[in-house]
């Protein structure tokens, strides 16, 4: 077991680097197991020969000016990652080697004999690539955990440049990050990490979510490598195993007008629908074996009776979702969201079902000045209670409630400070101590999964030391309570993809230890067709028995009023709350 690595970065400024890569440098250092050594830098002679050959390389391809001049001129200057920072504080002091890479082809580096020797006797276990060309030789196995290197989109369909702006003008939902440990093929490595992102508002936007999104993937590896859990080589998935997509280079102008205008389009597309629709959420009883459940998703034919959620709307346009439930004798009792749009926040409240089919109006039995949802349900040491812990990112921290089965009942409540915002908690007991699972309120609240663990109720919450754990959208955010099937542990998480809440990703959990996390997608659950846009919690009571909640739209005239007055009530919530908090 190492204890720890020896890190030569290499980029072509001496000590300039983008912020993002300023970022994965100190995340790497914050580790604690992580030392610099060295810096590799290029040597080019700035002379006006040099300048003006790069010059004519531009003029040689017209078509792409239009492009070269839109994305840095424009795009680059909304992307505050992609700024320049002064890098003197970590680079500034260590021992600089200069090489001169022998260029094959148009853009293939070999280094020289001298130069790998020179770099060799730092003995680097990694060298952190940012900037340079395509890197083949020798200087690939002097560390002793390779070359490591970003390339920001998914090899399996976009590989190329420029980033992001494919899947962006092919309106693909999501765009993919991978760090990679080089072979010396063009984006056909190992794969040390991978994760995803959905597309954001514009391509800046997009950018800047895609680049930050992976700043922690080298400190995670470093800490798997320190803990004996990663070789970087038999532990990594070989980039050409499910195929490489197509090969994209600079646009010309005609697509970059043809951009603008699908942008435009498709900007005013998604605002007039939103202008005379609002989300409407719905839950369902499903009677289903769990196995089947693993093995096909859910379909048409199978035993699900939805709640009449037209049936509340008479006074307000309202909706129910994240459903959790128990069964008490032979009542189904489901808690629920209860969300107002009137009110522009959730409450908790209870269903019951009974005899196939909802016996009750929906009752509200816990309601905060702040929004509640996501009503989890744990086990209580005592029989006739329960513990209830919604999601309240409003309220910056957590709050556990003690709760009577059948009454629903409210005894008392508990603070659980966690250390951040969470999103969506989710609590499990395994192997002798209390886990649990959440994202983070902000803009990455979908994609980045965080874990949490400690010894014992009374105890503090730590933090994972593989944290944050992954960063893809389609399997991070959790998505109901964990189950237990055939031996196996299994955790429901979004699929959120092509929209929020789009669909379910059910996770078989296969490591679960406070220094090690893995997880391999099962089942992908698609939405159903009376409620077809979205499908964002599973709750298994018992084999054959689960809730699950569904997405439609709904045409209201007064749409944007209802979604911006809904905006505008959370600013105030959290603008009192910041106040209370002070006082």
């Amino acid at each position: 077991m190492r204890q720890r690595l020896r890190l030569g970065v290499m980029c072509p400024d001496h000590l300039q680097l983008q912020f993002w890569q300023q970022k994965v440098i100190t995340q790497m250092l914050n580790t604690g197991h992580v030392e610099l050594v060295l810096r590799v830098h290029p040597l080019e002679e700035r002379t006006k020969f040099n300048i003006l050959k790069k010059l004519l390389g531009k003029l040689k391809s017209p078509q792409t000016l239009p492009f070269t001049f839109y994305y840095r001129c424009w795009v680059a200057k909304r992307v505050p990652c992609m700024r320049s920072v002064d890098a003197e504080d970590i680079l500034g002091g260590l021992p600089s080697i200069f090489v001169k890479p022998e260029l094959r082809g148009k853009f293939t580096q070999l280094f020289s004999s001298d130069d790998c020797a020179s770099i060799a006797a730092y003995t680097p276990d990694v060298l952190l690539r940012f900037g340079l060309g395509i890197i083949r030789g020798e200087v690939l196995d002097i560390p002793t955990y390779g070359v490591w290197s970003y390339h920001h989109g998914d090899p399996r369909m976009y590989r190329g440049s420029p980033p992001a702006f494919w899947e962006t003008y092919h309106d693909h939902p999501v765009v993919g990050i991978v760090l990679q440990r080089l072979t010396g093929a063009l984006d056909s490595g190992l794969m040390l990490r991978f994760g995803q992102v959905t597309r954001r508002g514009s391509y800046a936007n997009t950018l800047e979510a895609q680049y930050m999104a992976a700043t922690e993937f080298a400190a995670s590896v470093c800490k798997e490598i320190i803990a004996g859990h990663h070789s970087c080589d038999t532990s990594c998935i070989d980039m050409d195993k499910d195929g490489q997509g197509p090969i994209y280079q600079t646009p010309p102008a005609s697509v970059l007008l043809s951009y603008f205008a699908k942008s435009l389009y498709r900007r005013w597309t998604i605002f007039l629908f939103k202008v005379f629709h609002v989300d409407i959420w719905s839950i369902a009883v499903v009677k289903k074996d769990t196995g089947a459940l693993l093995k096909e998703g859910l379909t048409e034919e199978d035993d699900i009776t939805w709640f009449d959620v037209r049936s509340i709307q008479k006074q307000d346009i309202r909706y129910v979702a994240d459903p959790f439930a128990y069964k008490h004798g032979e009542m189904l009792h489901i808690l629920v969201e209860d969300f107002s749009y009137s009110k522009g926040k959730g409450i908790i409240s209870r269903l019951v079902f009974e005899d196939g089919k909802f016996q009750s109006g929906v009752v509200p039995i816990l309601e905060r000045k702040w929004h509640l949802s996501y009503p989890y349900i744990s086990q209580h040491a005592q029989p006739d209670r329960y513990s209830l812990t919604p999601e309240m990112v409003e309220r910056g921290l957590q709050e556990a409630y003690e709760c009577v089965r059948g009454t629903d009942e409210v005894l008392s409540e508990k603070q659980d400070s966690i250390g951040i915002n969470v999103v969506d908690p989710s609590y499990l007991k395994h192997a002798g101590k209390y886990w649990l699972f959440c994202t983070k309120h902000g803009v990455r609240s979908s994609d980045t999964l965080f874990i949490f663990y400690k010894d014992s109720l009374e105890g503090s919450w730590q933090p994972h030391t593989q944290n944050p754990i992954k960063c893809d959208v389609s399997s991070s955010r959790p998505g109901g309570s964990f189950f237990t099937y055939a031996g196996k542990l299994y955790r429901p998480t979004q699929d959120s993809r092509n929209s929020y809440g789009g669909a379910l990703s059910i996770q078989r959990v296969e490591t679960l230890t406070v220094e090690m996390y893995r997880e391999t997608t099962v089942q992908i659950v698609t939405p159903l067709p009376d409620f077809p846009e979205g499908l964002h919690t599973l709750h298994i009571v018992e084999d054959g028995l689960a809730v699950i909640d569904g997405k439609r739209y709904q045409f209201a005239w007064n749409g944007a009023f209802l979604r911006r007055r809904t905006s505008r009530a959370t600013q105030q919530r959290r603008r009192l709350l910041k106040e209370t908090a002070k006082i």
